[in-house]
């Protein structure tokens, strides 16, 4: 018997089988929920997730799921890709199910009109697709803990997300999250005791500074520290992130670290 390779559908009845096979491959992380791949997949207002399950008969093998997201780069609104989703059941492994599944996605996308695909990878999945797969490694993102925020020239990112108020407003409806809107930006409750996370910020309001333990992951042009803020060691992250991009197209070309702005709130870490 062969494996069956499906593109995603929204069913419940599929959802609550890719949230059992996402939760046998991750036990630890409780918000694969058929609620939140709801949300995550079906109320985006960019769009519906695009991606492929595998089928070994009625059993789902493996799952690779991307959703529809708005950048400008270079002074041009594109449409591209959030890589998220991956997991393969631990009787399929061994079998390059996700690179199947990842190839007919980007294959796929270019048809539905994507211009590229972004992610955060760990250094686990980084190697994969960086050789495997054509992204580029960006950068590993900057991860700051202290007191207060952080700034920089937004302005002069040539590579940032594009929010509209209809996406902002479903992106803190994240089921699986409670967010709180302060001066400064939205903030939620960070994986470390007492640390709040900054997901994404106020830039028009240049007095605001929020007093309290902070954690921000992310990438700004210019960046500068508002407080103190500090750099986390290396030896005591649990493994780095590392922005990925790849371009579908091939009109876009090098993405420079120094003229991106990404934060939180621009991937599924919060």
């Amino acid at each position: 018997m062969e494996y069956s390779i499906k593109a995603i559908d929204t069913s419940k009845q599929t959802l609550e089988k890719v949230a059992a096979l996402l939760k046998e491959c991750f036990p630890k992380e409780p918000k694969f929920t058929y609620d939140f791949l709801h949300w995550q997949y079906v109320l985006n207002p960019v769009g519906k997730v695009h991606g492929f399950n595998a089928f070994w008969g009625d059993e789902l093998a493996a799952h690779y799921a991307t959703i529809p997201v708005e950048y400008t780069i270079n002074g041009q609104l594109r449409k591209g890709l959030l890589s998220l989703n991956t997991a393969t059941g631990l009787n399929h492994r061994g079998k390059k199910l996700f690179k199947s599944l990842a190839e007919k996605t980007y294959e796929t996308a270019l048809e539905h009109g994507y211009d590229f695909v972004i992610g955060v990878a760990n250094a686990n999945s980084t190697h994969g697709f960086v050789n495997k797969m054509d992204f580029q490694l960006v950068a590993p993102l900057d991860v700051k803990v202290g007191i207060g925020f952080m700034s920089g020239q937004k302005n002069q990112a040539k590579v940032s997300a594009y929010h509209s108020e209809q996406w902002y407003t479903w992106r803190s409806s994240n089921p699986s999250h409670t967010y709180s809107k302060t001066k400064t930006g939205t903030y939620s409750k960070s994986i470390m005791p007492g640390l709040r996370a900054l997901l994404t910020q106020d830039f028009t309001n240049k007095k605001a500074l929020y007093f309290g333990a902070t954690l921000w992951i992310g990438l700004m042009p210019e960046q500068k520290a508002k407080g103190l803020m500090l750099s986390f060691p290396d030896k005591l992250k649990p493994s780095p992130l590392n922005l990925i991009f790849r371009d579908l197209k091939g009109d876009i070309g090098h993405i420079a670290k120094e003229k991106v702005h990404f934060e939180l709130f621009d991937f599924d870490a919060y």
